[in-house]
């Protein structure tokens, strides 16, 4: 019954309820419109390199906006800036939509997916600094950032396979405008589910709400306490990307099979990702740097089995614990980084945050690749290995975690030496 508690409190606390569910709605059709837009603009163009520009131009708005997106987190509402981004992001996916039925020319969609991009940057520090705002404690926190992440590991799962029927019956527009009405869904949430009025004074919630929000400490404070976080979210980040690529590779060079296999990887990726989550939620309000050393260990083996197994079903299950070691170091990380700035300062550590894992996420992406043509696949596998141990080190190394309870979370939390 205890373990059951905590869930009953997230779910009697509605907005934040409602922002979890809505968050989870909007990830399956993030899951719809990434696998949908290569397909489109493959069709249309018949040039991979375009498939390719299209997919690293949505990471330019992530990689030059993040910082002033953490800046606008910290000084303005970040209800009022959710609630106009997730709009903005509606609008885009069904001009999409539309575009797409009409035939019209691949220019306008990318322009669009810029646009979509760009709000989206800015909608990711304000959930960070707003799911702190709705939580009535620390421990709530923790749980609803543990729920989130095995939400959205169900959406990566679900997602795709709706997207890959989508695909077979002609229906890309449809898929489009399914992501738009995911964006509607959360901000609709945010509308009807306002918290409740907290008496002045009142220490109920992580972090001060409202839109007059306190400075906050400086920069170069904020990147101190965070340092190990940073570190680990580079780990995390690289190894994301990179086990993206491998998962091809793996399948065809690896392991001698089609590349058909590649979906199996995928969907042990994911159900690997709704363990990670679950793990997380036991884990998080006990034992954070216990647990980061759970899955940097796990993601390591897990890589290490990938490199040296030949049978397929072995790799499906690697697949799966590397990604849900993924999934649970990222989950402890944020929670970590919403405790250790919760004087005001979220937004800007995100963004800092956000910055470093684009950089990252691009290095993961040309690292591996470059390892298999000079060295070979099984050297390539083990380079997310190397990078995940020696920064989760790192990240262990750097100071202490923020201490978990219920008592007095208003409390200054211990910065990151």
């Amino acid at each position: 019954m205890r373990s059951i508690e905590p869930t009953r409190r997230l779910m009697a606390n509605r907005p934040l309820a409602a922002l979890v569910g809505a968050g989870a709605v909007s990830g399956a059709g993030d899951w719809l419109y990434l696998t949908a837009l290569p397909v489109l603009v493959y069709q249309r163009t018949g040039e991979p390199a375009l498939v390719g520009l299209a997919a690293a131009g949505r990471l330019l708005p992530f990689l030059l906006l993040s910082l002033p997106a953490g800046i606008v987190a910290d000084r303005f509402s970040p209800r009022s800036i959710l609630v106009s981004t997730e709009l903005i992001r509606c609008v885009a996916m069904l001009l999409i939509a539309w575009l797409c039925t009409m035939g019209a020319d691949i220019c306008g969609t990318i322009g669009l997916t810029l646009v979509a991009a760009a709000a989206g940057t800015f909608s990711m520090p304000a959930l960070g600094v707003l799911v702190p705002d709705l939580a009535a404690d620390d421990e709530q926190l923790g749980q609803a950032n543990a729920i989130r992440a095995t939400l959205d590991s169900l959406a990566g799962v679900i997602g795709p396979a709706f997207a890959c029927v989508l695909i077979v019956v002609g229906g890309l527009p449809i898929a489009f405008g399914l992501n738009g009405l995911s964006f509607a869904a959360v901000a609709l949430a945010l509308l009807v589910c306002r918290p409740a009025a907290r008496p002045a004074g009142s220490s109920a919630g992580i972090m001060a709400p409202g839109p007059d929000r306190a400075p906050g400490p400086g920069w170069t404070t904020i990147a101190r306490r965070i340092a190990g976080p940073l570190a680990l979210d580079g780990a995390i980040s690289f190894a994301s990307a990179a086990i993206g690529i491998l998962a091809v590779l793996i399948a065809v060079d690896w392991l001698d099979t089609d590349a058909s296999f590649t979906g199996l990887l995928n969907a042990g990726a994911g159900l690997g990702g709704i363990a990670g989550g679950l793990v997380a939620g036991t884990l998080i309000n006990r034992a954070d740097r216990r647990g980061v050393l759970v899955g940097v260990v796990a993601f390591v083996g897990a890589t290490l089995v990938l490199g040296a197994t030949a049978v397929p079903l072995f790799a499906v299950a690697a697949m799966g614990v590397a990604v849900g070691a993924l999934i649970l170091l990222d989950t402890l990380n944020m929670t970590t980084i919403q405790r250790l700035t919760s004087d005001g300062g979220t937004g800007r550590a995100i963004g800092l945050l956000h910055t470093g894992a684009a950089i990252w996420m691009m290095a993961g992406v040309l690292v591996p690749t470059l390892c298999m043509t000079t060295l070979g696949v099984q050297a390539a596998i083990l380079v997310p290995a190397i990078v995940m141990l020696g920064l989760g080190a790192v990240s262990l190394l750097a100071g202490t975690q923020p201490r978990v309870g219920t008592a007095d979370i208003m409390s200054p939390l211990p910065a990151v030496a």
